[in-house]
């Protein structure tokens, strides 16, 4: 009975070390698309914690090309999504839980735009977090804030005006230069043909003198 007795304590404290141990590991899975013309291949993504320490987290891929990203609980991170030609954004993620939450792997995902640098070779960028992720007690979830989303939503508008601005104007200079040098193009070639030409009439005239002299002497010599 004792012996028993024993055995159950011992099968008990193993099985809450085991929850503990799984209540530590467990993570906030984010699905993260980065949507873009053509596909992001290869980003970089750095994350901090809310001390500014590189995290190194694990990561994943799925088929469809969303990048997984296992957040621990209670923290704060901010991620920074780098790739050449695009301008450099970053994100929050605070995985902080209610207290009446139960510690356990949760999942969401986040969409973010990725938006091209200027075709003139200038680099703009953005200081604020493109999205915030948190848990939201009306869904009882992660999601990403949408009063936020509405707030730099705005921001992210302007930015691309200014792109498509500086694009379009880009686009002008070099179609005018484009069209400048066609321009200067033509006229050389215009001004290569007159030569040609003035060359050949006077080829032309110097053959018709040298006719006209043959003549000449010709009839010289007949009348002597």
């Amino acid at each position: 009975m004792k012996k028993n007795y024993l055995i159950s304590i011992l099968f008990l404290f193993i099985l809450i070390q085991n929850v503990g141990a799984q209540n530590s590991k467990a993570t906030l899975e984010l699905a993260t698309f980065l949507k873009a013309k053509k596909k992001v291949k290869d980003p970089v993504i750095t994350v901090l914690d809310k001390d500014g320490q590189k995290v190194n987290l694990k990561t994943g891929a799925t088929e469809a090309g969303r990048v997984l990203l296992y957040f621990p609980f209670n923290n704060t991170y901010k991620v920074i999504v780098e790739r050449e030609g695009y301008v450099t954004i970053n994100f929050i993620v605070n995985t902080e839980l209610p207290g009446t939450e139960k510690v356990e792997n949760m999942s969401s995902d986040l969409d973010l735009k990725m938006i091209e640098q200027p075709i003139d070779g200038s680099k703009e960028t953005i200081d604020k977090p493109v999205a915030k992720v948190n848990y939201i007690d009306k869904i009882g979830m992660f999601d990403y804030d949408w009063d936020y989303d509405d707030e730099i939503t705005e921001d992210l508008r302007e930015l691309e005006k200014i792109i498509r601005e500086k694009n379009k104007s880009f686009e002008k200079e070099q179609k005018q230069k484009e069209d400048e040098l066609a321009t200067a193009e033509f006229e050389k070639a215009k001004k290569e043909e007159e030569a040609k030409k003035a060359a050949a009439e006077a080829e032309k005239e110097k053959a018709h003198l040298a006719a006209e002299e043959e003549k000449r002497k010709a009839e010289a010599a007949r009348i002597a």
